[in-house]
């Protein structure tokens, strides 16, 4: 359900991007399309959104961390407990902030070696694990399987939607980007695929 709702979302904001393509995202599709008033709003919810993303994405370093840090110290098993998960998403967060008050622009090539390692080990894990795991265990962990029901499936999504976001982050930069009715929609069905 969360891969139609963002095919949906992708291919919206790619089509905005083709036809407008300057840098500022929604904030600049909303004014095009719509008021300067409502893009302000549109401006504020996406910031909001922002915000909120962060702090999920450094919860959830936390819990991984956590969950690595016990894999190598079995004996500090006191980390996965939610007070040491918040304090090393703090620790992160505050990390990232100090990294970026010292640079003058982003991380560049390094950064993205960096990010395609990491999604290469996680993809390599999460393989691995998928061809060790035998097809009978795999039927036994999914019954029930709506056993949260309705409400469980909608906290499903919406805990894993934010996985599927950040199309306003390659549209914004349109503005940017050569040929851009051509790479955007590329880009964003590259990137729903894989």
């Amino acid at each position: 359900l969360n891969g139609f709702i963002a095919l949906i979302t992708a291919l919206s904001f790619a089509e905005m991007a083709a036809a407008h393509p300057q840098s500022g995202g929604a904030y600049t599709f909303a004014k095009k399309a719509l008021t300067v008033n409502v893009a302000f709003g549109v401006g504020w919810v996406v910031w909001f959104a922002s915000i909120v993303a962060a702090v999920l994405y450094a919860l959830g370093f936390g819990a991984f961390a956590a969950f690595a840090l016990v894999q190598f110290f079995p004996d500090a098993s006191w980390i996965e407990f939610r007070p040491a998960i918040a304090g090393l998403a703090l620790l992160a967060l505050l990390f990232y902030t100090w990294r970026l008050s010292k640079v003058n622009a982003g991380g560049g090539l390094i950064a993205n070696i960096v990010k395609v390692l990491v999604f290469a080990i996680l993809i390599a894990g999460g393989l691995a694990v998928f061809v060790q795991t035998p097809i009978s265990h795999v039927k036994e962990s999914l019954q029930p399987f709506f056993a949260g029901g309705f409400t469980g499936l909608l906290a499903a999504m919406g805990y894993t939607f934010i996985a599927l976001q950040g199309f306003d982050l390659i549209a914004s930069a349109s503005g940017e980007i050569k040929k851009p009715e051509k790479t955007i929609p590329k880009a964003m069905i590259a990137t729903l695929a894989i």
